[in-house]
Parts: C-alpha cells; sequence; structure tokens
C-alpha cells in the first residue's frame, strides 16, 4: 500500500553547499571553517548536512568544511559512526558522566571550567589518549565558558595536565545580530584583550575563534583562525535587520497538498470556536497538517500560503492535522494540488524568516520544529 506524507521537507543539498561557498568567499583561504550541524543540521538532517560538507564523502577543497560542530556528545558519536572523518567538536562539551565517549570517539570538547577539565582528563588517562579541548571564554553571554579571570590560570594548570592539549580559546557573541554594534564591540574588546594576555603568557593555542554566523559577515575583524556558521548554511539570515549581500539560498522547503474543499456560505464560521467568519461566499480547503507535525498553533489567521504561485490566506484555527486556506481566488482550485508553506514558485516566496515573524520567532526556531517533525526527502 504507497504512503503518502501529510506534508513534506524537501532539503536541498546543493544550497547548502552554495552557502558554504558564500562563508568560504567572505572569510577567505587562511581562516578555517566549523561548520555547525547541531540540532539535526537546525533541522535538515545532522548526518545528511555534514557528509555534503564532507571531504571524506568527496566535497572539494572549496565546498568542505574543516571541522563540524555539534551540541552534545551523542551527535558526535553519530557522526563518527556515519563515517565522517574530520575533527568534530562538542560546543556545549560533554556532560558529567560522557568524557569517557570523548576520547573514543575522538570529540574535541569546548570546556567552561576547570572541574570539567579534571574529569576529561581522567577520561583520557583511562583511556590512555590525550584530549584536545577548546576553552570557552565568556565575554557577554552568560551561558556557558569561562569567567575572564579563571582563563589565565585554567592554561596554566593544564599544561600541568598529561592527557589535555588546550587546542583552541574561543567565545560566542551574543549580540552580533543587531544592527546595533556596541555591545558586540564590548564583546569583541574583551576577548581581544584575553587573547593578548594569553599570547603574552606564552601560552601557543593553534586556533583563536569568536564567529557565528552574523559575527562572519558583520565584524570581519574577528574572523580569527577560524569562523562557526549555523544558520546561514540552511540558507537564513542570522540577522534582525536587512544585511546587504548575504546571496543565501534556503536548503528548506515544506509542502503539502490540498485533501478537500468546501463551498461556505457569507457568514459560515471556521474551524475550533468559530473564531473566522466568511465574509463572502468563499472556497475553503483543507490542507493535512497542523501543529502535531510542525504548523504553530499561535500562527492561526497570521500566515499565507502559496497555491499555484499566488498568496493565499490561512483562515481559522490550525489544528492538531489539520488546518484550513481561502482558495477563492484560485479558479478551478482542485484537491491533490499542491500548497507551499516553506518555498517559492513562480516569482513568489515565503521563507521561514516570514513564517518567525509572525510568530514573534526566529527562522532557527521554524527549521528546527518544522525539520523534526515532517518527513524529510533530500534532492542534490
Amino acid at each position: 500500500m504507497p504512503y503518502f506524507p501529510p506534508s513534506i521537507v524537501t532539503i536541498d543539498l546543493s544550497a547548502i553547499t552554495h552557502n558554504f561557498r558564500k562563508v568560504k568567499k567572505r572569510v577567505g583561504p587562511s581562516v578555517k571553517v566549523l561548520a555547525v550541524v547541531k540540532s539535526d543540521g537546525y533541522g535538515h538532517g545532522l548526518v545528511q548536512a555534514a557528509k555534503r560538507l564532507s571531504s571524506s564523502f568527496g566535497a572539494s577543497r572549496d565546498e568542505a568544511a574543516d571541522a563540524f560542530g555539534v551540541s552534545f556528545v551523542q551527535e558526535g558519536i553519530t557522526l563518527r559512526k556515519a563515517g565522517v572523518k574530520e575533527p568534530i567538536m562538542v560546543l556545549g562539551g560533554a556532560l558529567h558522566g560522557e568524557e569517557d565517549a570523548v576520547p573514543v570517539h575522538s570529540l574535541v570538547p569546548f570546556v567552561s571550567s576547570m572541574e570539567g577539565i579534571q574529569r576529561l582528563n581522567a577520561a583520557g588517562k583511562k583511556a590512555r589518549r590525550k584530549i584536545k579541548v577548546h576553552i570557552k571564554a565568556d565575554t557577554g553571554m552568560s551561558r556557558l565558558g569561562m569567567p575572564l579571570k579563571e582563563v589565565l590560570p585554567s592554561l596554566r594548570e593544564c599544561s600541568k595536565l598529561k592527557f589535555i592539549k588546550v587546542e583552541g580559546l574561543c567565545t560566542h557573541f551574543a549580540f552580533a545580530f543587531l544592527k546595533d554594534k556596541k555591545k558586540n564591540l564590548r564583546q569583541l574588546k574583551r576577548f581581544d584583550n584575553l587573547v593578548q594576555e594569553v599570547r603574552k603568557e606564552g601560552h601557543a593555542i593553534p586556533t583563536i575563534h569568536a564567529c557565528n554566523s552574523a559575527g562572519i559577515f558583520a565584524y570581519p575583524e574577528a574572523h580569527y583562525d577560524m569562523v562557526r556558521p549555523g544558520i546561514v548554511l540552511y540558507g537564513s539570515s542570522p540577522f534582525d535587520y536587512p544585511f546587504p549581500g548575504l546571496d543565501l539560498k534556503p536548503a528548506m522547503r515544506w509542502t503539502t497538498r490540498i485533501v478537500h474543499i468546501r463551498e461556505l456560505k457569507k457568514g459560515d464560521t471556521v474551524s475550533y470556536g468559530g473564531n473566522f467568519t466568511v465574509s463572502r461566499d468563499s472556497r475553503i480547503a483543507a490542507l493535512p497538517v497542523g501543529y502535531a507535525r510542525g504548523l504553530f498553533r499561535n500562527l492561526s489567521g497570521r500566515i499565507q500560503v502559496l497555491v499555484r504561485g499566488r498568496r493565499v490566506q490561512q483562515v481559522g484555527t490550525i489544528c492538531m492535522d489539520f488546518t484550513s486556506i481561502d482558495v477563492s481566488a484560485i479558479d478551478n482550485c482542485r484537491v491533490g494540488e499542491e500548497a507551499i508553506l516553506i518555498g517559492s514558485e513562480n516569482g513568489e516566496e515565503i521563507t521561514a524568516s516570514e513564517m518567525a515573524g509572525n510568530l514573534g520567532s526566529i527562522s532557527y526556531e521554524i527549521h528546527c520544529h518544522v525539520g523534526s517533525l515532517a518527513k524529510r526527502r533530500y534532492v542534490k
């Protein structure tokens, strides 16, 4: 019996390659690129995104990441089991109790405390393997990362540990996406001062890095030795304002099909609660997608979808498995026709950023949410 998924997320892997090349062009040949594929590749597929950018799977020199970034150890293990050979950096560090897996799978954790480093040293001793780490300095994010005053003492302690090698020093920008640069420049100055102090004390750290997606494009002076693109790889802007010249290609397209069409009279209501009343005789189509498969209920009445390349309004309350759209303006609209929730057709486009704006959120959340709930397929 054939299976027809209610909605499909199509991932264009060539778009990921295109966006990666834009990053490479921005930073130049001397700066390494750590491709961030955490959270299931921002909903695009952890393994699929990494393989696309891995020289182990045929990516050319200009299209291959120098390393990959994940949030958690388990994600790193998944990539290793998939055959990824490049360095895999665990941006969230090794959680308590996971340390023994780090040397087994040759992972490179970011570290935020001397206590965590000591646990990794013990794991390295047990495995008889030196563990590479990147010390993360907190310059203003106030999430993970060492307080600045602890970095130099920690480096001195690390030099005494037999099974720890400090390979990198990094920070994470909290404000790079903002148009007002004051706060981010303050962060950058703190980090730059720290880097100078570290070098002055004679600590030889091969890789210094700070830039996330927004930092790569807005702060070229902060590229250092490596950058960490995330959302830009998948074709969404990280900025909260129009940033010129990004030239990104969205990799995610989300589609469904019309399963039913009703002829409603003026005054009829649509969906739970009757919150939408048709103001004229209308044709209302049902789509087999709702909040159980990625379409947030809070988007009710706030979004449009594309049918034949034309925008039509979503109406009524979004249900668990269905939602309604007004197709009155589409001549002879039929059951089975495609409806595009995210994507483009005939010069019209609905982006994840547009949907996120209607939700009061960001494209990151839309990508992760939709990609995890809808059936995915890949095109090259």
